[in-house]
């Protein structure tokens, strides 16, 4: 029999999260449980969504909208789903108090946690512990999340469940095997010859992104090799990104090096964005499991990259890719320039990373996690 499991987001957005949830939509098509999607608001990937799965947009417009939350339980009243899946913090808070509003028709409730959450203030904390009462998972992508919500935020280990992301193969690897007659043509297209160094960083437009630490690096690697170019590439900035994407323009701009940069559209096709890189760079400060460092290796592109979060979990340093400690410009350069100057050797990093992201972050697999937890929360409310 089929269940359906309704997935709140806050935003319909091209952030990781909300391209994750996408992925995991797709794969459950076809399966036990037949997925719903509910977006507070629209967003990059709304027309996508819509074509794998019925897709509702409440275009919320204020950070208080309670005609939002009446809308979220009519929504649940109307397709009656058997879990509610809610995806990070705005969702999570939202979803869980429409449940509450009429508990003797609540489903069982799943939420995602898509990084560590150190932004978190005591009344973010107290109002995540008081919903617990209608919380029968907490889900996050790695074990570092894992661990910082028992100890820190203090949410019981028998509710807390690890899940790694899975990629869409399919999609992400559809350039593999490109021609270097193709990559030349597709460098060609962005102003790029042969000769240039190109290092990618994806990603949105947060300062948890490290987007201080990426225009250091810049600067540094300019004056090592005059031919680096960096191509940014991600959605563009959300209301809260705007002044984090600014600020890192000017400082690229005052350091000198902004000709450096290629500011890539975002685009679905992002294996027509890895195709073309030598390398690529991650500067966060704090991160789940990063779908830009496993969409890279899935695609043979060496990483380097810093120890946030679940990064450590997938990138072993000089094993299956470069790894230093986060804010450490200095260390990052060092990667990239071993990544340039020894090839052999980074090439065996990206060929052992893709062979694990193959055999263990398939989306078969975390498809199958998560019918799993939905049917086993599913019977704790029939």
């Amino acid at each position: 029999m089929t269940r359906r499991v309704l997935h709140l987001l806050g935003s319909l957005g091209a952030g990781g999260e909300e391209r994750q949830t996408l992925t995991l939509v797709k794969g459950l098509c076809g399966s036990r449980w037949e997925p719903i999607v509910c977006g507070m608001r629209g967003g990059a990937l709304a027309e996508e969504f819509a074509r794998h799965a019925r897709t509702i947009i409440l275009e919320k417009r204020r950070k208080v909208d309670l005609a939002a939350l009446a809308r979220i339980r009519a929504i649940m009243d109307e397709v009656r789903p058997a879990v509610l899946h809610c995806h990070l913090s705005t969702a999570n808070t939202w979803g869980r108090i429409a449940a509450l509003m009429r508990p003797e028709k609540r489903p069982a409730v799943v939420v995602s946690e898509g990084g560590i959450e150190t932004w978190k203030t005591a009344v973010h904390l107290a109002i995540d512990r008081a919903l617990l009462g209608v919380t029968d998972a907490v889900v996050g992508n790695a074990e570092a999340i894992a661990h910082y919500l028992i100890d820190h935020d203090r949410i019981p280990a028998r509710i807390v469940r690890v899940i790694p992301n899975g990629i869409d193969l399919a999609r992400v690897q559809a350039k593999l095997h490109a021609t270097e007659e193709e990559r030349v043509s597709r460098r060609k297209e962005l102003g790029l010859t042969s000769d240039h160094f190109v290092v990618g960083h994806v990603g949105r437009s947060c300062a948890v992104k490290g987007l201080d630490t990426l225009a250091a690096v810049i600067e540094q690697m300019v004056r090592l090799n005059p031919d680096f170019r960096l191509v940014r590439a991600g959605q563009p900035p959300l209301p809260d990104e705007i002044e984090p994407a600014e600020a890192f323009r000017r400082d690229v701009e005052a350091r000198g090096v902004a000709d450096h940069v290629i500011w890539h559209p975002y685009t679905p096709d992002i294996s027509s964005v890895l195709m073309i890189l030598d390398a690529l760079v991650q500067t966060s400060l704090s991160e789940g499991l990063p779908n830009a460092v496993l969409e890279a290796m899935a695609m043979d592109v060496p990483v380097v990259a810093t120890a946030a979060g679940g990064t450590s979990e997938i990138v072993r340093h000089r094993e299956t890719g470069w790894l230093t400690e986060i804010g450490e410009a200095r260390g990052l350069c060092e990667g990239l320039e071993h990544v340039r100057n020894d090839p052999e050797e980074s090439r065996l990093w990206a060929c052992r990373a893709r062979t694990m992201v193959e055999h263990d972050f398939s989306l078969a697999r975390m498809v199958e996690n998560f019918c799993d937890l939905y049917d086993r929360v599913a019977g704790l409310h029939p």
